[in-house]
């Protein structure tokens, strides 16, 4: 049956189905969780569930509400936006702008030194714009839910 979350506490929540009743459900019963969690944005989620009785059962999330959120690991809002990190790459990226958005000071350090220390080598500036260019692209084809479970979640330096 399909339905959505209407209410949700710390390791519970409601679910009302398509016919109208509510349903309990446990976070365990949510199948498709890839973090095990949900925050206050868990009230805009589409579902698929079982019910059983007035309890709803191997629960598959749908679609996460009718604007967009991204499924955090501890439930808060996303903290780096993929747009600002895309643009930062695309116009700044030799000097590692985008690096250091997204936290990666060292890699970020590694290619500001390529972009202004490089100059005399003449080869890493344009590596380092080349990553930058790059980066840039994988970031705008990437939507927002990949964009964070990639380089915030797993924390991913690079590519």
């Amino acid at each position: 049956m399909k339905g959505h979350i209407t209410h949700v506490r710390k390791d519970v929540g409601v679910i009302r189905g398509a016919d109208g009743a509510e349903y309990s459900f446990a976070i365990q019963d949510i199948l498709a969780n890839p973090h095990g969690k949900f925050g206050r944005w868990a009230e805009l989620w589409e579902v698929s569930f079982l019910p059983e009785g007035d309890r709803a059962t191997q629960i598959v999330i749908r679609r996460v509400g009718v604007t967009y959120k991204v499924i955090t690991l501890d439930g808060s809002e996303q903290k780096k936006e993929k747009i600002m990190a895309a643009t930062l790459a695309l116009l700044f990226g030799a000097l590692g702008a985008h690096k250091f958005y997204l936290g990666y000071n060292t890699q970020g350090t590694i290619m500001l030194l390529m972009g202004t220390l490089g100059w005399f080598l003449l080869v890493p500036p344009f590596a380092s714009f080349l990553i930058g260019l790059i980066e840039g692209v994988i970031y705008f084809r990437k939507n927002e839910q990949e964009f964070y479970d990639t380089y915030e979640a797993k924390q991913r330096a690079w590519f």
